[in-house]
């Protein structure tokens, strides 16, 4: 990667090398969201689910299973959407992070050595930029992190509301629900839906996905 010198076939081959990633967790969340719709359909309140209701942060009981909340944060990210932030937040996947942790999207870890202690780490502060054994680990947390973090309610609203209303789950319309993951706001939030934009055709590759 680092000998490809064109821009665009830099560009292609970071999004090529994301994309089956991508594809192979949203099918996994796929996959447990029809689950949980069978459950649902048929009343089925398994043990499981509470476990899993956990791990998304949702509160859940036996006498009070809520499914619209659960299904709300099992869900798909679209695929323009993860591209456009690792892109972002990796510098095109040449960041040290990115690099030494296989982090492509700055997320953070708070226990001594879990990571990479950034350069510029505020005095006082003790987080580190988390590291993980493989950039399919480092997108699968990722995922997880927008589908169950209290940061990130507004994107899955969004995506609900978009469910909901049949309309395409797409990464434009989901950054809007970026406002927290920077301390930029709504200056990320538009350089994103920009470099999804100006980035389409190359998103896209040659697959159909």
């Amino acid at each position: 990667y680092s000998n490809v010198k064109n821009t665009a076939e830099k560009k292609q081959v970071f999004f090529d090398t994301l994309r089956p990633i991508i594809i192979s967790q949203n099918d996994q969340i796929k996959e447990l969201r029809h689950t949980v719709l069978l459950a649902q359909k048929y009343n089925k309140n398994h043990g499981w689910l509470k476990s899993l209701a956990k791990i998304y942060n949702v509160s859940w009981s036996k006498e009070n299973p809520n499914w619209k909340q659960l299904l709300t944060h099992i869900d798909i990210i679209p695929t323009e959407l993860v591209m456009a932030q690792a892109a972002n937040e990796s510098a095109w996947g040449i960041s040290r992070f990115a690099q030494k942790g296989n982090n492509l999207f700055g997320q953070w870890c708070f226990k001594k050595g879990c990571g990479i202690v950034p350069g510029q780490r505020d005095s006082g502060a003790n987080h580190e930029v988390r590291k993980f054994s493989s950039i399919n680990d480092s997108v699968a947390s990722y995922m997880h992190n927008l589908n169950s973090g209290r940061a990130y309610k507004d994107l899955r609203n969004l995506r609900a509301n978009l469910r909901s209303s049949n309309k395409t789950v797409d990464g434009h319309s989901l950054a809007k629900g970026l406002i927290k993951y920077s301390s930029r706001g709504k200056a990320y939030v538009k350089e994103i839906q920009s470099m999804i934009k100006t980035n389409k055709r190359l998103m896209r590759g040659t697959s159909k996905t």
